[in-house]
């Protein structure tokens, strides 16, 4: 790819924006629901931001969608593919930083600030990946790791409440999911994502490229947050499920940028496993020690009820005898009156 020369990135900077936000949708109604989640996602001047929507649906419900704060722009009307829709936005972008959003995102207030600040703060880093939720509060994800074969998986995904201490640690990690992240647009330009997968796994590769080719590292910032109901519309898309290819392919690259590591990144892959198995630790102790309270509680609870059950049958047992008494009592007056009685004479 051609590097900007000197003289075409000043004219770039006369021009440019603070940020782009990029999104590919075909879905009004969860644009909009994005579209309105930004309002208060980034604080800055309405005219200092763009967001850019690559859009796949009908023209019908593209009248639905709204224009939003920054007054959202229909870039462009392609052909769904979230690899190349992403790409052509980023080359039309104005933004000195690009925020990439799912469109069935709901971002967080500040999200956008934060990872703004952080990319103008930390010049080691080359993505600041969200912190995400389900609808329901449960950690969606914290950073994507990789298990021994190299297939990636989401930390502590539907195991961990959104709010745990464990998603709460702002650290570096192999790499971040592609639902919500954040790039200089000038170094996205230099690797792109990577437009062979057939369904998903461009945004693990972007994450080991950023790594490899960019020497910056993967931030995990759980102050960029937001909610996320994974693949709320890639289940509705037959042709948008799993793919073993694509599994291939993030495995090969993760094995390919490990062979080229250096001492830092082999870190960075130990120290994300160690930190991993001692949530999993704690995880595991807070279970073990909840699954004992409550069966302490069942415990107590069926020693109360037999207790209870206890004295429901003593006190039953009593008014039983206390009848049966009380009629033998009767039997005795009666047959007494009748000994007394003149007729017996």
């Amino acid at each position: 790819m051609e590097t900007p020369t000197v003289c075409q990135e000043s004219v770039w900077n006369i021009s440019m924006l603070q940020a782009s936000i990029l999104v590919v949708s075909r879905t009004p109604e969860l644009a909009n629901r994005l579209i309105d989640s930004l309002n208060e996602a980034y604080s800055g001047a309405d005219d200092s931001i763009e967001v850019l929507l690559s859009w796949n649906g009908t023209q019908d419900d593209e009248a639905m969608i709204k224009a939003g704060r920054f007054g959202q722009q229909i870039a462009q009307r392609d052909p769904y593919h979230f690899a190349s829709n992403m790409n052509n936005l980023a080359k039309k972008a104005k933004g000195e930083f690009l925020i990439f959003a799912n469109d069935d995102l709901i971002a967080d207030p500040g999200a956008i600030d934060v990872a703004i600040e952080r990319l103008k703060s930390r010049e080691d880093v080359g993505i600041v990946g969200a912190q995400l939720r389900t609808s329901t509060g449960s950690l969606a994800h914290a950073g994507i790791h990789f298990t021994a074969y190299g297939s990636p998986y989401h930390q502590l995904e539907h195991f961990a409440p959104c709010d745990h201490a464990a998603s709460a640690r702002e650290r570096l990690v192999p790499a971040v999911t592609g639902a919500f992240f954040a790039m200089r647009r000038l170094e996205f330009l230099q690797i792109e994502l990577t437009e062979s997968f057939n369904v998903c796994g461009e945004d693990v590769l972007l994450s080991l490229h950023t790594r490899e080719r960019l020497n910056k590292q993967v931030l995990y910032c759980p102050a960029m947050s937001g909610i996320h109901d994974a693949e709320s519309t890639r289940s509705k898309f037959e042709q948008q499920q799993e793919n073993a290819d694509d599994m291939k392919r993030m495995r090969t690259g993760w094995l390919e940028m490990l062979q080229r590591a250096d001492k830092a990144d082999v870190l960075i892959e130990l120290n994300a496993a160690q930190v991993e198995a001692e949530d999993l630790r704690g995880l595991c102790s807070e279970a073990i020690a909840s699954c004992h309270k409550l069966a302490l509680e069942i415990e107590s609870q069926t020693l109360h009820q037999a207790h209870l059950t206890k004295e429901h049958l003593e006190s039953s047992l009593l008014q039983a005898e206390n009848r049966r008494l009380r009629a033998r009592v009767q039997q005795l007056e009666n047959l007494a009156r009748e000994q007394r009685s003149p007729d017996r004479a």
